[in-house]
């Protein structure tokens, strides 16, 4: 799933995307192109000439290149076992969740990273759909979980020995989710420690994603940091080079390796609390650990 484009294509992109991004998309680039020019004010149009274009492309790249750098060094982290926060709350906490699932049509993980909070505990007999903006993350998703069968010889989508679907696809927040024809929309939507990683101003179009991903009556389950523990969160920064109402931006040090640029965006606890409320129904929100925040919602609403 090499990400990889021509000038063509990518302009042809770049004028598609620039707005809101298609559901569910077709491509990584276009996936990507929106929240990249969002994020940087950036403004891509069909007048661009082929100059502007190779430098759009070539920066583009080069921020795409710095997420994946990042991702490893996450990734390194998790797989050196010293995570002992990780490992003692998070993921134990995930675990009993998705183990008390036991019927329906299936989850759908939202950030899924390299899948091991989710798959490594949910029944045979329940589809899954692993989405993730990382390549390094799902190829190990792919290479650590998938058994069985491959479905139309698809290296992303195969059926465990009980028949469920299993997915693992290229996607992002705030609005590009691929799901394949054949997959139901989902009964339990996790969407663990991603949404500090969305802008304030992607933020409620990504809950309403959620929310359109979720069969009526199905669950959603959401684990962020906790906005009331800020301070105790941006301690993790070595050095601090920008700081705003909305996020906090500098050098993070994990138990096992730096993040050298990272942004943490922080989302109001009562205010993510009425987004649900809106685009779902009844939410109940608890804190977990020392600076985790956990929102389960059941979807009673249309939307």
């Amino acid at each position: 799933m090499e990400i990889k484009a021509n000038y063509k294509r990518f302009n042809a992109d770049i004028v598609e995307t620039y707005g809101p991004v298609g559901f569910p998309a077709t491509s990584q680039e276009k996936i990507l192109i929106r929240p990249y020019a969002r994020r940087f004010q950036v403004k891509p149009s069909q007048q661009m000439g082929l100059l502007q274009l190779a430098g759009f492309q070539d920066s583009f790249y080069k921020w795409y290149k710095k997420l994946e750098e990042d991702r490893q060094i996450f990734i390194d982290n998790v797989n050196s076992g010293r995570d002992t926060y990780r490992n003692e709350v998070l993921l134990p906490f995930l675990a009993d969740k998705v183990s008390q699932i036991g019927s329906g049509k299936g989850v759908f993980d939202i950030g899924c990273g390299t899948g091991e909070a989710v798959l490594t505990y949910l029944p045979e007999n329940l589809n899954y759909v692993g989405i993730d903006s990382s390549e390094i993350s799902l190829n190990k998703l792919i290479s650590r979980f998938r058994k069985g069968r491959l479905y139309k010889d698809n290296k992303n989508v195969w059926r465990t020995n009980k028949g469920a679907l299993r997915v693992a696809n290229f996607g992002a927040l705030p609005a590009s989710i691929p799901i394949p024809n054949k997959v139901p929309l989902s009964d339990y939507t996790v969407a663990s420690m991603i949404l500090h990683h969305i802008p304030n101003y992607d933020i409620r179009q990504s809950l309403n994603t959620l929310s359109q991903i979720t069969e009526r009556n199905g669950s959603l389950l959401v684990v962020t940091f906790d906005s009331k523990k800020r301070k105790y969160i941006d301690d993790k920064f070595k050095k601090i080079t920008e700081r705003t109402e909305q996020f906090t931006r500098g050098e993070y040090h994990l138990p096992n390796g730096i993040l050298p640029d990272e942004y943490i965006y922080f989302h109001g606890n009562s205010d993510l609390e009425s987004a649900l409320e809106e685009d779902f129904g009844k939410v109940q929100s608890y804190p977990l650990g020392d600076f985790f925040r956990v929102f389960e919602a059941k979807k009673t609403k249309n939307k």
